[in-house]
């Protein structure tokens, strides 16, 4: 009995040790006062004899990191009971004053959900921030503005929020489409606060409905400037926006956190600091009826040419450099057209782009050239016709028209048309002899075989006789349609279109950034159907063109998806996978044959 008596007594103590205490889950905060854009910990405490990690919810008003900041994990046995306790601590910042509630803090413990009392408390401003005490070389800040009308000493202190905050401006918010917005971005410290070089976070403003340049950082560097009387470190930088489509567009907020090292009157101390600015909007009116020569560039430019050579041998080519220079999208500037010229290839243009920036004067200053390689095929003088440039000025709301040229070429005859003949012996051709090019000296012939007349097939009869009337035929269907193309440039547009944007397609899928390159070849594509201009399409002037035109809404439909896809992906930093790319030049090629086809049958695609 007493044997069994003990075993009892262990039994019951090992039941005992393996019990934990009632699974709970407790809340409180590091301090009793919370100050607005100062961060602070709150505290999860959990117990139970298995316990998981806390699932920190979202709260308005507050940012709260959800990786903990400290962790403890210890094991509590009070008379044989064993208990599991978790802590963990959550850095989190309040960005409004006034009642905050943190909902109850689900911990799973003992298989089961466990949650903690909600906690409600309030935050309040915070308080002003003291200029540290700095080497005697360098000078405090005034104590007041010279114009403020404070006596001295009785100006207040900085709040945090005035010792670092942002500032978004844009250089005008009524535009035309394609006009460039230049839109400057600031973070101003007050000289006593030390920022660290790299924020912990910073989302750039979004640019949806723009074409958007990459953002550039001042050259200068951080500039000291006074405000209000108070020094202060400024860090610019700046970003170009070109609207691509009509209406009200909104620049998103910049939202910046750091962590500044600031100094209270006693000590310094590191505060967390989250900063963000209002959104901006930006009203983008339509361009007037676009003329002829237009080619989609908006701003202000200035065009200059000249030649390589003025002087050239026959059959070699003499290169024509255009500089169009100015402030606008340089990707909106289409190569200017040369005027026909018999006897004269001219090859594409070579393009390249350079930026010239411009600092303090609004967007940068661009220079595009567009060099075209020309080859004279006869001999004479050579005279290259002016060459125009179209473009939308916002200044004067006006399209406005550039000239250069004419320019003239002295073309050579070429040595080797001086001497087209061949001579092996001396001739000397009277009237009516012939003229003997060349004598070979024949070998020794053996003896001939038996001569046998060869059979002519009636059908090779045939076809030899048809073949002249036949060759002849297509000779004269090639020029007249030669002929036809030359009168008529949109019909030679439309007819080339589709084998021009294949050719196109299959090198755009190669591309660094296939997006952009499916959507100038869809969009070059669309232009050559209806002959318009390609520079400046955007996906809501296709859909127009096709609707105009009666193409079939399906049709429309799958050539705009693909544009607007192809859009977001350049225009708003929207990345494709490698299936949704497959997939866009799926699309664009069968939307380009259905258009093609209907088109060429002259029904509704």
């Amino acid at each position: 009995m007493v044997v069994m008596a003990a075993a009892g007594q262990i039994a019951a103590a090992v039941l005992s040790m393996l019990a934990a205490s009632d699974p709970e889950v407790a809340v409180r905060l590091d301090r009793d006062t919370i100050e607005v854009n100062q961060p602070f910990l709150i505290i999860v405490e959990a117990r139970g004899s298995n316990v998981g990690e806390p699932q920190i919810p979202d709260v308005p008003g507050l940012i709260i990191e959800q990786s903990p900041r400290r962790r403890e994990d210890r094991l509590n046995m009070i008379n044989l009971d064993m208990t599991q306790i978790k802590v963990r601590a959550y850095a989190a910042t309040p960005t409004r004053t006034g009642a905050i509630q943190l909902p109850a803090i689900p911990v799973l413990i003992d298989k089961q959900e466990v949650k903690s009392a909600p906690l409600t408390f309030t935050v309040a401003e915070g308080a002003p921030l003291q200029r540290p005490p700095g080497p005697p070389d360098k000078p405090a800040p005034p104590s007041r503005p010279a114009d403020s009308g404070e006596p001295a000493g009785e100006r207040r202190g900085l709040t945090l929020d005035e010792a670092v905050f942002l500032v978004a401006e844009v250089d005008k918010k009524e535009v035309f489409q394609g006009e460039p917005v230049q839109l400057n971005l600031s973070l101003w410290a007050f000289s006593g606060v030390g920022l660290g070089e790299q924020p912990l976070a910073a989302t750039y403003p979004s640019t949806t409905g723009f074409y958007a340049l990459p953002q550039v950082p001042e050259d200068i560097g951080p500039e000291v400037q006074v405000r209000d009387g108070w020094e202060y470190v400024v860090s610019r930088q700046r970003q170009v926006l070109y609207p691509t489509t009509t209406g009200t567009l909104t620049i998103g907020p910049w939202e910046w956190t750091g962590v500044a090292r600031v100094f209270t009157g006693f000590m310094y101390e590191r505060k967390r600091v989250a900063r963000s600015t209002a959104p901006i909007e930006i009203t983008v009116r339509p361009l007037p009826e676009r003329p002829k020569g237009f080619s989609g560039a908006v701003g202000t430019f200035h065009v200059k040419a000249e030649l390589t050579e003025n002087r050239v041998i026959q059959g070699t080519p003499t290169k024509l450099m255009i500089r169009i220079t100015g402030r606008g999208n340089p990707n909106a500037i289409g190569a200017p057209e040369l005027p026909a010229m018999d006897d004269v290839y001219v090859a594409p243009p070579e393009k390249a782009t350079q930026s010239l920036p411009l600092r303090g004067q609004g967007p940068e200053t661009f220079e595009r050239t567009f060099t075209y390689a020309i080859t004279p095929i006869a001999a004479g003088t050579l005279v290259i016709p002016p060459v125009e440039f179209c473009y939308f000025e916002p200044a004067a709301a006006a399209y406005k028209v550039e000239r250069v040229g004419p320019f003239t070429v002295e073309v050579l005859e070429t040595p080797e048309a001086q001497s087209n003949r061949v001579v092996g012996i001396e001739a000397r051709p009277g009237p009516g002899s012939v003229d003997v090019l060349g004598l070979d000296i024949l070998g020794p012939v053996p003896a001939p075989s038996e001569l046998r007349r060869r059979q002519t097939l009636p059908l090779a009869v045939g076809i030899t006789t048809a073949l002249p009337p036949l060759a002849y035929a297509i000779l004269a269907l090639y020029v007249a349609r030669k002929r036809r193309f030359a009168a008529d440039t949109g019909l030679a547009r439309s007819s080339r279109a589709r084998t021009k944007a294949l050719k196109r397609l299959r090198a755009a899928r190669h591309a660094a950034e296939p997006a952009d390159e499916l959507f100038h070849v869809l969009a070059g594509f669309v232009a050559d159907k209806f002959d318009v201009p390609e520079a400046g399409l955007t996906s809501a002037d296709a859909r127009r063109l096709l609707e105009e035109h009666e193409v079939m809404p399906e049709t429309t439909d799958n050539l705009t998806k693909v544009l607007r896809k192809c859009e977001r992906a350049r225009y708003a930093g929207d990345p494709l996978t490698e299936h949704e790319v497959d997939a866009l030049f799926h699309g664009a090629a069968a939307g380009m044959s259905q258009l093609d086809a209907a088109r060429k049958g002259g029904a509704k695609s």
